[in-house]
């Protein structure tokens, strides 16, 4: 994976960490007020339903208790409550009938009136009825549990009293049937919120109002919905409520304390939570976008990084293979950074190597010239040597040959001399050029030493950058350590100190991937200066072999002469040619000896020169021609 994906992924997951982290939060706090504040208005609405359920029931229980008085005081002429019963219903339409019992069994003859004027069956026995049964045994009016009516077939419930003598006897029992249209409209009409369903419910659970009446009084809510928490709680409490995150639904449930009944509503959490999801849809959109334009702009960011990198990398191994026909793109060398120091010095370094190969390969070819020149001559002198030995023989043959002879040694001697002084004046010419080659070689060599030294205090940057990814990864790993101590609380920030470092690791391993990266350059570098460290003593050596050939063309010069004064006393002293002959002869196989020296060396020069050319050819200039100096021949 390169640089410039390592690092758009890396900002991209902590983009995401960090959005994921604000969404989170803000999810938890809102919906932490949402729920508070369903709690708030819940239980406030719930406290007023309750409240008219608690009133309904005072109605009925101050009826009960005006209409047992007026009975204490009927009590010998009973029949005479009958009009009070009847208008007691007619004034109130949730009464369905009002009626009264005394303490005598109905089957044993005992009382009966009704509102109505229903007549019990003969073997009624109110004794068995829990209005009756259980009004006797408390003086405050009761209140039964709901039931069907068989006579209205409606759904009723008996508020009863007892009625009690002067001195504490039992006289009667005065009942209401009570019908429970008041309460289930105070329970239809309870709404939590928009889609909420509130319902009416027995001390025990079972449906007084049901959305199906078939469940009125044979279903159990908590039962069917579950909720059983919510009834042990409401032994202890009068109000419980419960938000089941598993549904996506709330409940609230409330008892009456008059009547012991329990009013529930529920309803969907989207109700109230709406709003939120709105604004959770919204920030996602926006951190959708976000995410994107940073992941774009975090990639365009490494590739302006990672690029000049790639193509300086490209470079250097060019210049591996020996190419310099290259060049560093100028906005690279323009950068105000490291990778803009970098690419400054490698410009640096390939001018100067062109430079230096450039001159090199022109002093290695001025040398191969030059050698070939004196190869030449050497042959020439040679040649020039044999006629005059030749000719130092024939001297002893007559003085007319002699003389003969002696124009034609002094021509070639001549022309001999012209040729050793244009070898001294190349032999000189080159010594200037190859102690410049090497002067221009150290140079070289110079300059790839500091290019290697600015490399390598950019690999020790880069190190510094590795040192600080190792020190936060454990700082991120003692962030962890204390989070995992902190519990539960620390979690979040566990996730967190992971994510940094996972980032740190990234760092760590972009920083590798640069760091090897230099060193490859570095590397290159070094290979170039040690090819320029090992031409430096070949071209030294060509200097001091262009110093000895220098040398003997000077002593060329002087035996050269010699033999022209040997020539010219020649024309004098005829007389003595027989030891001017062997004179000459000693001279001719002295300069014979130096000419086979000046050939010999003149053939390493052209070594030297062929191992220096073929050693520059590595490197490939624009505009130089690859030459290879022939290999020469002693001279016979």
């Amino acid at each position: 994976m390169s640089i410039k994906m390592k690092l758009a992924l890396m900002v991209v997951g902590l983009l995401a960490l960090v959005i994921v982290t604000v969404t989170t939060a803000v999810y938890i706090n809102y919906s932490r007020q949402l729920n508070q504040q369903l709690l708030v208005e819940t239980q406030a609405k719930m406290d007023a339903a309750t409240a008219r359920v608690d009133a309904w029931h005072a109605v009925n229980a101050q009826t009960i208790k005006s209409v047992r008085n007026e009975a204490r005081h009927r009590m010998g002429n009973i029949q005479g409550i009958l009009p009070s019963l009847i208008a007691g219903v007619d004034d109130n339409p949730d009464l369905s009938a009002m009626y009264f019992c005394d303490i005598v069994p109905y089957y044993q003859g005992g009382i009966w009136i009704e509102s109505g004027g229903w007549i019990p069956p003969d073997d009624y026995d109110q004794y068995t009825r829990a209005w009756f049964a259980n009004a006797l045994k408390q003086s405050e009016p009761i209140l039964t549990e709901p039931y069907m009516d068989m006579i209205t077939n409606s759904l009723v419930v008996s508020v009863a009293g007892r009625i009690e003598g002067d001195q504490g006897e039992m006289l009667g029992v005065i009942g209401l049937d009570v019908l429970l249209t008041t309460v289930e409209e105070i329970v239809r009409t309870l709404r939590i919120t928009r889609n909420s369903r509130s319902y009416l419910l027995d001390g025990s659970g079972l449906y007084i109002t049901a959305d199906q009446e078939e469940d009125i009084l044979t279903e159990n809510y908590f039962e069917r919905t579950q909720q059983h928490p919510m009834l042990r709680e409401l032994r202890n409490a009068p109000f419980s409520f419960n938000i089941d995150r598993r549904t996506g639904t709330y409940a609230a449930a409330h008892r009456s304390q008059a009547t012991g009944w329990i009013v529930v509503s529920q309803g969907p959490l989207s109700d109230i939570y709406g709003v939120l999801y709105q604004f959770l849809r919204n920030l996602f959109l926006v951190a959708l976008v976000a995410l994107l334009a940073g992941t774009a702009a975090v990639y365009l960011l490494a590739v302006n990084f990672t690029k000049p990198i790639l193509a300086m990398n490209e470079i250097a191994r060019e210049l591996a293979s020996g190419n310099l026909e290259i060049a560093v793109d100028g906005k690279a060398s323009q950068r105000g950074d490291e990778i803009g120091v970098l690419a400054r010095s490698l410009d640096q370094t390939i001018t100067k190597l062109i430079s230096v190969v450039s001159d090199i390969q022109e002093s290695s070819s001025r040398v191969a010239a030059s050698s070939r020149e004196q190869a030449e001559g050497a042959e020439q002198v040679s040649l020039g040597i044999q006629e005059v030995s030749k000719s130092s023989q024939q001297l002893s043959s007559g003085a007319t040959e002699q003389a003969a002879s002696a124009e034609e040694v002094s021509a070639s001697v001549e022309e001999m001399s012209a040729n050793i002084r244009q070898n001294a004046d190349n032999a000189m010419s080159t010594e200037s050029i190859a102690v410049k080659a090497a002067q221009t070689t150290r140079e070289g060599a110079s300059a790839v030493r500091q290019t290697v030294e600015a490399m390598q205090q950019i690999t020790e940057k880069i190190t510094i950058i590795e040192d600080i990814a190792r020190q936060t990864n454990l700082l991120s790993l003692n962030a962890s350590i204390e989070a995992a101590r902190a519990g539960v609380h620390g979690k979040g920030f566990a996730v967190v100190a992971s994510e940094v470092g996972k980032l740190a690791e990234h760092s760590r391993t972009a920083a590798s991937e640069i760091s090897e990266l230099s060193k490859n350059s570095v590397a290159v570098a070094q290979k170039a200066g040690a090819t320029l460290d090992t031409m430096v003593p070949e071209i030294q050596k060509t200097a001091e072999l262009i110093q000895e050939i220098s040398a003997a063309t000077r002593e060329q010069d002087t035996g050269v002469q010699q033999i022209s004064q040997a020539i010219n006393q020649l024309d004098s002293v005829i007389q003595n040619n027989a030891a001017i002959s062997e004179e000459f002869n000693a001279t001719s196989e002295k300069i014979s000896d130096q000419s086979s020296a000046i050939a010999e060396t003149a053939r390493e020069l052209a070594l030297q020169a062929q191992r220096i050319t073929e050693t520059v050819a590595f490197f490939r200039v624009a505009g130089a021609k690859r030459t290879t100096a022939p290999l020469l021949n002693p001279p016979e």
